[in-house]
């Protein structure tokens, strides 16, 4: 055999020719999905909901006032069966935790609550002023929001 490269030792290979080879194809039939009209979205108000039937001595309604709830209450609804997810208990006790009714509810009370109802601590004076600082501050916000509106209505 005759080498391409004189430098290389490595003999030239001769190509086979290309043999069509038949393909099958098979067609598979679209399987059609029922549509779901309307998907029900798990918002935090969903969760507070269940809470408030699950713990009723801790968790409170919208509209009701609300007692502070004790220092590590994330850890006692963890450990207590209920089914939803530790991310969607987090985010929902945030935003439970995050309204005017429960920072009023923290400067009101003197006692932090457990899930059964059982008083785990006291408010502290820190407590309530953070309270007073984040009420005062979301008041701040809306607002602004107000006097954005009324300006984009004014022009």
């Amino acid at each position: 055999m005759e080498n391409a490269n004189p430098n290389s030792n490595r003999p030239i290979l001769s190509r086979k020719p290309k043999i069509a080879i038949p393909v099958v194809i098979e067609v598979i039939p679209v399987i059609e999905l029922p549509t779901i009209a309307k998907v029900r979205k798990v918002t935090n108000g969903v969760i507070i909901r269940k809470l408030v039937k699950l713990f009723p001595l801790a968790f409170f309604g919208i509209k009701e006032s609300k007692l502070p709830l004790a220092y590590g209450i994330l850890k006692q609804v963890f450990e207590s069966e209920t089914g939803i997810s530790r991310i969607r208990i987090r985010k929902a006790i945030k935003s439970y935790t995050s309204r005017i009714a429960y920072h009023t509810g923290v400067i009101d009370s003197e006692n932090r609550i457990n899930l059964d109802g059982s008083i785990a601590s006291n408010v502290t004076s820190a407590d309530k002023d953070y309270s007073a600082s984040r009420i005062i501050f979301v008041e701040e916000i809306k607002l602004a929001k107000d006097n954005l509106a009324i300006e984009q209505e004014l022009k």
